[in-house]
């Protein structure tokens, strides 16, 4: 069924569920996210004292969001064509947002969408996945290639498309005699399925020409959930099975995270892992399409030199960049601290990350996120490191610091290094991102975003981005308003702290500790279809 929520008053302040309708591609192409008629997509006030849902922390298709309650209803709003939830197919945007109709007594507690390369040229790929207060997973949609094929590998076997546009739950794993267990957290990649279980077990599904993390490197698709706790010591495509070179042991995830085309986890030994098509290790500009988990140099080397009491060699020796002045010493270093860490379990990271837009435990990774080539790397004392490996998709926009005026050739760029928020004032509490910008909330509960601001997404208005200042002019792909290289306050916002941060391809949202509501970005973008007007060429 569908459906319509009211609207307070056609005015400054209206109702949450019209910002659902217009923040997502539904009516007209010229309302701003409070309906007012501005091409300027500029930040707009929404007061909703309870609001009806909210969207979810991150969502990747190429024209839905995904809205959710705190009663635990889901609703999706936007392009429906491989399923609203409801069992119809639904391809006019403008349809009223459809509640996603599960059986009785199921709450939702998380949920995420995505598209194949993210554009409306692959709608139908579009798929999605929930997750439950009872730990199990839900479905709905189509991968990469679509059709019978692309049904059949969102986790429940073959599906017409009438009962793949309505979401059934993923029970069965590819061992027909062990049922899917109990998930605390699930994550998506383009056209991949990832769920966490309660013992650290982490359990894949989906296409398999890319992204998928799998023990023998394969490019296989999978039908059913796999297990995939087994990892590499190397990125490349090659097994990292047991016996083979390349292996480095089997562990226990503590935390996982989804991305575009690179997604990772943390094990309960304190150390990252990555993989997928656009996978970097973070300490040089190769781009290595990557099969197994595995470990990811760059990230783990700022770990080591973050938190030196946690990670150590057996002989006591710490990883100093200062100290270590050659490349060469640091891989020593490096190689000594991982043969200490990888078969321990670090006790800040014991046990499994419920899910959640970050991780509030002690262990050092906070939030890790991927973007087209450009990973970011949260820490809980509040440092975000960022890096890139290509400005193929959108120049070098997702850095927000100052190696993005530098040349890729550059080892600042390609290894992980700190964003300043705010002169140093500040410390980043959380991140997300939409297809070209990314958002942060800080400590202090402010927002500050960057990367591409052609429709305004990454801080709500125009923006010099020479004269670090607000501009009066329509956000539009020409220079000094299309781009925001460094972290920049959003427009619009109040003084009051804010609690949370939520974005889709083009969109974003923030919330105000008092239950405000305030959302910015287009409509619908000019090409009048889909948002792929706020992402780069297809690779």
């Amino acid at each position: 069924m569908t459906v319509e929520f009211g609207v307070r008053r056609r005015a400054a302040l209206i109702g949450l569920a019209a910002m659902m309708t217009v923040m997502t591609g539904l009516v007209g192409v010229s309302s701003t996210s409070a309906g007012f008629v501005d091409v300027t997509y500029a930040a707009a006030r929404l007061r909703t004292e309870s609001p009806p849902a909210l969207p979810v922390s991150y969502d990747q298709s190429f024209g839905s969001s995904l809205f959710l309650s705190r009663f635990g209803e889901l609703f999706v709003a936007g392009y429906r064509g491989t399923g609203d939830g409801a069992g119809g197919l639904t391809t006019s945007a403008s349809a009223p947002p459809t509640r996603v109709v599960f059986p009785e007594g199921v709450a939702i507690v998380d949920a995420a969408g995505s598209t194949d390369d993210f554009t409306s040229a692959q709608a139908l790929t579009t798929s999605f996945a929930a997750l439950d207060s009872a730990g199990r997973v839900w479905t709905w949609g189509a991968v990469l290639p679509g059709g019978d094929v692309g049904r059949s590998l969102i986790g429940r076997g073959p599906l017409s498309a009438q009962a793949a546009a309505a979401p059934g739950q993923v029970s069965s794993t590819s061992d027909p005699a062990v049922p899917l267990p109990k998930i605390v957290d699930i994550a998506r990649s383009e056209n991949q399925f990832f769920a966490l279980d309660g013992s650290g077990k982490l359990w894949v599904w989906g296409y398999g020409g890319q992204n998928l993390p799998l023990p023998d490197g394969s490019v296989a698709s999978r039908t059913a959930p796999t297990m995939s706790n087994t990892t590499g010591a190397l990125p490349g495509r090659g097994s990292c099975k047991a016996g083979m070179p390349n292996h480095a042991g089997e562990v226990v995830w503590h935390s996982l995270w989804g991305g575009t085309n690179s997604s990772g986890a943390v094990a309960t030994n304190g150390l990252v892992y990555t993989w997928g098509y656009d996978n970097s290790d973070g300490v040089s500009a190769l781009i290595l399409d990557t099969g197994c988990p595995t470990l990811n140099q760059g990230a783990n080397e700022a770990l080591f030199a973050a938190y030196p009491h946690l990670y150590r060699a057996a002989d006591g020796s710490t990883f100093s960049p200062d100290a270590l002045r050659t490349r060469e010493a640091r891989n020593v270093r490096y190689r000594a601290i991982v043969a200490n860490m990888v078969s321990r379990t670090l006790p800040e990271c014991d046990g499994t990350k419920a899910t959640g837009q970050v991780d509030s435990g002690p262990c050092p990774v906070r939030q890790l996120g991927f973007s087209a080539r450009a990973p970011r790397l949260l820490l809980q004392n509040g440092t975000m490191l960022t890096w890139q490996v290509s400005a193929e998709y959108f120049g070098k926009t997702f850095l927000g610091r100052t190696s993005s005026l530098t040349p890729l050739s550059s080892n600042y760029v390609f290894s992980p290094a700190p964003v300043t928020i705010d002169g140093s004032t500040d410390s980043v509490d959380r991140f997300t991102a939409g297809i070209s910008s990314v958002l942060v909330l800080t400590k202090t509960g402010r927002a500050f975003g960057w990367g591409d601001n052609n429709l305004c997404q990454a801080v709500g208005g125009g923006w010099d981005d020479v004269s670090r200042r607000a501009i009066p002019l329509v956000c539009s792909t020409d220079a000094p308003s299309r781009v925001v290289t460094l972290p920049a306050p959003v427009q619009g916002l109040p003084a009051a702290p804010l609690q949370a941060i939520a974005a889709t391809q083009c969109a974003a949202w923030v919330t105000t500790t008092s239950g405000e509501v305030y959302a910015w970005g287009p409509e619908r973008p000019p090409d009048g279809t889909s948002h792929d007007a706020c992402r780069g060429p297809l690779p």
